[in-house]
């Protein structure tokens, strides 16, 4: 449902985190698989950086200062930095990706500091350069959160406080350092807050949309794009698994008439309950309810039964009838009713294809408003061409039984 996220948006504060705890968990799964490419080309740019600096290292400086300089950057920064990789790529340890970035972070930035202590000691030039680098990788390269970005810049920042007064930095300079770096971790944390808060707010948007392009206005039942989306992963999945799939395809009886009767706002009202009724009826996760369009409606059954699939229907057209929403211009019944087509298939039984399987509903519906109406008719497999009229129907009764009712070869 949309209302989640329509609350969210409506409610945004200044904490981050969404009070929905299932929106807050699709968030950061959602994160963890969309986000997983831009990480992984931020590590990739970290790495390059560190292989630039230490071929630098080697070309210009002393070998004793470049040798240590190197060992501690492929030693100890770019290690964590390939773990972060490859724990991207892997889906079961993408949740602990926060905990690896302030690991990687604190690596390369005591590293760096480490770096900088040796080359002031050993006279090289630009004491501690660098180090504003590594504070941007810690709250933009990392993909950290706002909390866990501001305690890793933190850490690095009064970690460079403290060397700077253990080894007795110039006091003009270690103080400038200081505020700069200060400055930037405040820049840092709202940046990470301001990107956080955008992608929050474009994931509610995104979700809300693709409810509403999913979902029938009027019913808030899954729309024909979506049944045509899922009605193809179905039949994939049941040849895969050698499972049979069920469509149900139904049509509110002499809708036409109602809506000549009793006007627009009433067949709206008719509709919606045809619609409540449907989206009761379901009692398994996979099973799939839909307004396929105007007054059609359609459900589809992963690996079900047909005996199961025929109750389910007659059910569905008892509970309409029990809501006895009058319509004299039917002559099904006297009040709204509606008429099913039931199609059951094996995909690896069956030449049929998934187009066939379509019409195989279609024309059992059809069959069942050449019988009158107010019935479920099951399109029964005796042939597997996809030509239209080429199979039998049998009819279940008011009652509830099935009985040998009509041949719809020839019918279009």
């Amino acid at each position: 449902m949309e209302g989640p996220y329509l609350q969210e948006l409506k409610n945004r504060r200044a904490g981050l985190k969404f009070t929905n705890a299932r929106v807050e968990t699709e968030y950061q799964v959602h994160e963890a698989g969309r986000h997983g490419a831009d990480l992984r080309l931020q590590l990739f740019l970290a790495t390059l950086m560190i292989g630039t600096v230490c071929v630098l290292d080697y070309l210009f400086f002393d070998p004793e200062y470049s040798r240590l300089a190197i060992t501690l950057r492929l030693g100890v920064m770019l290690p964590p930095i390939v773990v972060m990789f490859a724990m991207s790529q892997l889906i079961n340890a993408r949740k602990h990706l926060q905990a690896a970035g302030v690991v990687t972070g604190l690596a390369v930035g005591l590293t760096s500091l480490a770096i900088g202590v040796v080359a002031a000691r050993q006279g090289v030039p630009q004491v501690y350069h660098g180090y504003e680098i590594v504070t941007v990788f810690v709250y933009f390269f990392l993909g950290l959160r706002v909390a866990n970005a501001t305690m890793t810049g933190m850490i690095l920042f009064l970690s460079f406080m403290l060397v700077a007064v253990v080894n007795n930095a110039d006091l003009v300079t270690a103080t400038f350092q200081c505020v700069f770096l200060l400055f930037l971790n405040i820049m840092g944390a709202v940046g990470n807050y301001q990107l956080s808060k955008s992608r929050r707010s474009l994931f509610l948007e995104e979700r809300v949309l693709n409810y509403r392009a999913n979902h029938d206005a009027l019913t808030r039942l899954p729309n024909r794009r979506a049944f045509d989306t899922l009605l193809a992963s179905a039949w994939d999945n049941s040849r895969a698994q050698l499972k049979p799939v069920c469509l149900l395809m139904m049509d509110i009886d002499h809708f036409k008439n109602y809506n000549d009767l009793y006007g627009h706002q009433a067949g709206d009202k008719a509709i919606r309950e045809v619609g409540a009724i449907l989206g009761k009826s379901l009692q398994r996760p996979q099973d799939f309810a839909g307004r396929y369009g105007g007054e059609e409606f359609v459900i589809l059954l992963f690996d079900t039964t047909k005996e199961y699939a025929i109750q389910l229907a007659d059910r569905i057209r008892e509970q309409l009838l029990r809501k006895k929403i009058e319509h004299r211009g039917s002559s099904a019944a006297p009040c709204v009713s509606i008429s099913i087509g039931l199609a059951h298939l094996d995909p690896n039984q069956s030449r049929r294809s998934m187009k066939g399987f379509l019409q195989m509903a279609d024309e059992a519906l059809y069959a069942a408003k050449e019988l009158g109406r107010n019935c479920v008719v099951d399109a029964d497999r005796t042939s597997h061409v996809t030509s239209t009229g080429m199979f039998h129907v049998s009819r279940l009764d008011q009652s509830g039984g099935i009985n040998a009712a009509l041949a719809a070869a020839g019918k279009t």
